[in-house]
């Protein structure tokens, strides 16, 4: 650590107020936002603390107040926010600090690491660069030093090349990848404080494992105190030395992990518990006429890109896909799994003819994609659609709910407006939405879970054979990806769905899957039935991958410490 931040533990040893290597400490910790005329009370009374060489995990569903809790730490809230008790980084009182003063301790003293990697880099920037700039952000290094510290950090993170990485930019690397990079950064000062929001929510099983074992080790090496903010039960029991339950802006139970499955828990984390472990068990397989042909065939798919190094100048050739076949049966579901750039949403692209392959045939309900003309696949685009990871970033934040589900009702239908509003109507009906209450929103006004509903309502909207769902529910906590999931399910059999499920939370496509694929650098290295491939697998990637699902269970956790 550096000598101030080493400061800030030496400090809370001895102190009166904390006891021995209690680096941060929340007392009655409240936030309120006013919102038209009225006050949420966001974060109630909360009280916690962090030691030196320990994880804290904070978990509950969305909405709970666990990343509100911790931005407030940090002063990363916005000005309506109303902020009051107290939070102590060994002598500083966090709380009411001066945006100067918090900027030195910010990035320095406390770290933090988001959800979404994309989005915490500059992508025109190289990660080399922006590595350098955040050492030398808290010191007065030399830029050539700089740029020694910056690879011994990439090293440190298990980044493989950094030299080469050095000149590389973000779109350049996979997820994990980035997410390591946005760690480096954020040990670039060695914080004593380590704050992780939702930081492997987005990434496949074993990455996950990768980058949580990463932390793991590093705070070992280093000493420092983490924050895990998750939604993720089974993610908390592996890791966590001590959980916090939050739910409604208040602290259900403070509870050790070992004691975090028994019977006397409060309901509320029995709920939690109950939502990740009855998930993979209550799936009813669809009805799979053998004599149908298929809704989807891929042949022979192949996707290559041209990857490019300094100066934009051509260093060589990836396949990202490479010869994979498939097909997919009219009202069935096929998952596709498989590690963060192995091919899942390429593949996705392709069929979609967002992205054309460089051979190979896709073929929809008898009619070859393959080469068709934009024009001719908007025609298309009405039996075939696509619910996002991120709705918020699939939604025109600046339409109404009424206006984001009749937009595809306007492109490819001949209804009147008042036609097209009952349909809106019967559709928000539909996926458990009040018209009433939810027509007028905008969907800034609307909670994850929700908004992923508008989504699927507008998905749905044009009685589509087909929906590609890519990752559309990895970005939520257990108990609304339950609801979601649920929903999928009953639409499927309603309407006689058929979908492609693109996910890394394999308990999750377990779920909603008849067939599976695993991908693996490129190639589908298996497919087959789903129960299958979770009780029989082949290849030894898929038993590698079903070894990294994190399990809720006291036999399975505890490992990386043991």
């Amino acid at each position: 650590m550096t000598s101030d931040a080493q400061r800030l533990v030496d400090e809370t040893v001895g102190t009166a107020v904390q006891e021995p290597d209690v680096v941060l400490t929340a007392e009655s910790l409240q936030v309120t936002f006013r919102r038209s005329g009225r006050v949420v009370h966001a974060v109630k009374g909360v009280d916690f603390e962090v030691r030196r060489g320990r994880t804290l995990a904070i978990i509950g569903e969305s909405g709970s107040g666990k990343s509100v809790s911790v931005r407030a730490l940090m002063g990363l809230l916005p000005p309506s926010a109303q902020v009051s008790g107290s939070a102590q980084l060994g002598s500083t009182q966090l709380l009411g600090l001066a945006e100067p003063d918090m900027r030195r301790i910010r990035g320095k003293d406390i770290a933090m690491v988001f959800q979404n990697p994309a989005t915490s880099l500059n992508p025109t920037m190289s990660i080399g660069k922006q590595v350098v700039e955040a050492i030398r952000m808290h010191s007065r290094m030399e830029k050539k030093a700089a740029r020694e510290r910056a690879i011994d950090l990439m090293t440190l993170v298990r980044l493989n090349d950094p030299e080469m990485r050095f000149e590389q930019y973000p779109h350049q690397l996979s997820g994990g990848m980035r997410q390591r990079v946005v760690i480096a950064m954020a040990l670039a000062s060695d914080p004593a404080v380590l704050i992780a929001d939702e930081a492997t929510t987005a990434l496949d099983v074993t990455t996950q494992a990768k980058i949580m074992d990463l932390l793991c080790d590093l705070q070992d090496r280093l000493g420092m105190a983490i924050i895990l903010i998750s939604h993720d039960l089974a993610l908390a029991a592996s890791y966590a030395d001590d959980v916090m339950v939050m739910r409604h802006g208040a602290v259900v139970e403070h509870v050790h992990p070992d004691e975090l499955f028994d019977e006397d828990r409060e309901p509320y984390t029995k709920e939690l518990l109950g939502a990740f472990s009855t998930l993979p068990t209550e799936r009813h397989a669809s009805v799979i006429d053998a004599g149908a042909e298929p809704l989807l065939r891929v042949e022979g798919l192949v996707q290559e890109f041209v990857t490019r190094g300094a100066g934009g100048v051509k260093a060589g050739v990836v396949r990202a896909v490479d010869h994979v076949s498939f097909d997919l049966a009219p009202g069935t579901t096929m998952g596709i799994v498989g590690e963060t750039g192995s091919g899942k949403s390429t593949i996705a692209r392709a069929v979609l003819q967002v992205e054309r392959a460089k051979a190979g045939t896709v073929t929809f309900r008898g009619q070859t994609l393959t080469g068709l003309k934009r024009r001719a696949m908007q025609k298309v685009y009405g039996d075939l659609q696509m619910i996002y990871q991120d709705p918020f970033g699939s939604l025109n934040p600046r339409w109404r709910v009424s206006e984001v589900i009749a937009e595809p009702l306007r492109g490819h239908t001949a209804m009147n407006e008042k036609a097209r509003r009952s349909r809106v109507d019967e559709l928000l009906d539909l996926v458990g939405l009040p018209a009433d209450e939810y027509r007028s929103r905008r969907p800034q006004e609307l909670s994850g879970g929700q908004a992923q509903r508008v989504a699927i309502a507008r998905a749905v909207s044009l009685e589509p054979s087909l929906i590609i769902c890519d990752e559309a529910t990895s970005a939520l906590d257990v108990l609304i990806q339950a609801q979601v999931l649920d929903l999928l399910v009953r639409l499927q059999r309603e309407l006689g769905l058929a979908y492609l499920f693109i996910g890394h939370d394999l308990n999750v496509v377990r779920y909603v899957s008849d067939t599976i694929g695993v991908m693996h650098h490129g190639e589908m290295v298996e497919y087959g039935p789903s129960e299958q491939i979770f009780t029989d697998p082949q290849h030894e990637y898929t038993r590698e991958l079903l070894a990294a699902i994190p399990r809720a269970d006291l036999a399975a956790r505890r490992v990386r410490r043991e």
